[in-house]
């Protein structure tokens, strides 16, 4: 016979550690943008983001399935009313948390644990078209600057 009360107790187990990992991902990027906020003057934020891939030709036209939807990691800068957003990469994570996983450039990386994440976003922000973006982002100002 199937014991249920066990795989009862085993699920609120694992949705406990999956809401620990999902926390100390979050701090992850909590600390990540304290320290770039910090160094660029509040001009860089780093987020995950959603995002919908748009339907061409027929498909678009007879809507034969709903919209694809991925999530990246994104730069903007806050100190702008509307900044563009900048996709640095890909990003998705298991129900549990970890692993993680992101693809940039000709990198396609899994994380495992906090570690391997600050790791791996330490070296997305090393990398020569990701500090391209951030550089972009930081240089832009408010329309209000421009013009004076």
């Amino acid at each position: 016979m199937v014991d249920y009360v066990d795989a009862f107790r085993k699920g609120l187990e694992a949705a406990e550690a999956a809401d620990r990992a999902r926390k100390e991902i979050d701090a992850v990027f909590d600390e990540l943008n304290l320290q770039i906020q910090k160094d660029t003057d509040g001009k860089i934020r780093i987020e995950r983001q959603e995002f919908t891939l748009s339907q061409q030709g027929l498909e678009a036209i007879f809507r034969s399935k709903p919209p694809e939807k991925y999530l990246a990691i994104v730069a903007h800068n806050p100190s702008l009313d509307k900044s563009p957003v900048r996709e640095l990469s890909r990003w998705s994570q298991a129900r549990g948390g970890y692993p993680c996983h992101m693809v940039w450039g000709n990198k396609d990386q899994t994380c495992f644990d906090r570690e391997s994440l600050e790791n791996l976003l330490s070296e997305l922000l090393r990398d020569p078209l990701v500090g391209e973006h951030l550089h972009a982002l930081m240089q832009m100002k408010p329309i209000s600057e421009k013009k004076g």
